[in-house]
């Protein structure tokens, strides 16, 4: 697999359909959903067409295949062995695109034959769906809720205007986040080397001595790339926009900041941060589980689970 050809965004867009793949999985454990089962099916499809589109035919066969047995299966309970092959071809997926190693693929299980289940398929029940669908629902509110929890998300504030400084830490402390505040470009620095990295930096354009917030981007661009910057400006026009996106902006707001639109990005940041946790974790596994010379493919899938859900539980 060649992943020189495939821009960024494309891989994390590729990364976020196996996780919603997963979540489901994971809730159809609790009870059957007829809806959700459709869902797996579509999500499969969506990832078979992408990955085709970008040469990917090794991950496109692996989709197409997957989806095959599902149609088979039918729409019915999924037992251990089916939610297990389920878990390991998404697991070993987001493993491979967000590592860019094709090599995890070649750990993707068979698929369960059909005539030789060691479970029996369960009829579908109503009650049963009832039950799943309550499940689905309590499941669902519990991990937007906790997606949405910004709080202990750190922020540094750039900006002259010591007026807006307070405004803004007001504002945004009452939605969760640590907001540190800085008037110049130096103790913005300092803090830097003090306190230790943020979590996002935002910064106004129009600063003073000269300052400006494109060029100070810039220069944290290259000093720090992985942390995400925001710029606003009361002044925005397509020129502005597109030099600071170019400099390393993570995107352009208008000033006077609305909270909501700020709040948007926010989520996009934790649930950023919430990946690269649980996918950390997800590697600490597998590689002690490497050490010890075992295979980390199917019948290891149960520890791959725990450490998943460890995404709920970081704050």
């Amino acid at each position: 697999m060649n992943f020189d050809d495939v821009d960024s965004d494309s891989l994390v867009e590729l990364v976020e359909i196996c996780e919603d793949t997963e979540n489901i999985i994971l809730k159809l454990e609790k009870g059957f959903n007829s809806e959700l089962f459709k869902a797996i099916k579509r999500n499969l499809h969506n990832l078979k067409g992408t990955c085709g589109m970008f040469d990917f035919d090794a991950l496109a066969k692996i989709c197409h295949d997957t989806e095959t047995y599902l149609e088979r299966y039918g729409e019915r309970e999924l037992n251990s062995e089916t939610t297990d092959f389920l878990l390991s071809v998404v697991v070993h997926i987001i493993q491979c695109l967000s590592e860019q190693d094709g090599s995890y693929l070649e750990k993707i299980p068979h698929p369960p034959t059909l005539e030789g289940l060691s479970e029996p398929l369960p009829p579908k029940s109503q009650s049963s769906e009832l039950e799943g669908k309550v499940q689905v629902k309590t499941n669902k509110e519990a991990f937007y809720k906790n997606q949405l929890d910004l709080d202990g998300l750190n922020i540094y504030h750039l900006d002259d205007d010591p007026a807006l400084l307070e405004i803004f830490k007001f504002e945004v402390e009452e939605i969760g986040p640590i907001v540190s505040s800085f008037q110049k470009v130096s103790e913005l620095r300092e803090g830097l080397l003090q306190s230790g990295l943020p979590d996002l930096i935002v910064i106004d354009n129009k600063l003073a001595n000269g300052e400006n917030g494109i060029e100070t981007i810039k220069s944290l661009e290259s000093l720090i790339p992985s942390i995400p910057k925001i710029l606003y400006s009361a002044y925005l026009s397509n020129e502005i926009i597109l030099e600071a996106l170019a400099k390393g902006a993570y995107a352009v707001l208008q000033k006077p900041l609305e909270i909501e639109i700020l709040k948007f990005h926010l989520i996009k940041i934790k649930r950023k941060i919430y990946r690269e946790k649980y996918l950390h974790e997800v590697h600490n596994f597998l590689a002690e589980i490497n050490d010890r010379g075992e295979d980390p493919s199917f019948e290891k899938v149960e520890i791959v689970k725990k450490a998943r859900k460890l995404l709920t539980q970081f704050k």
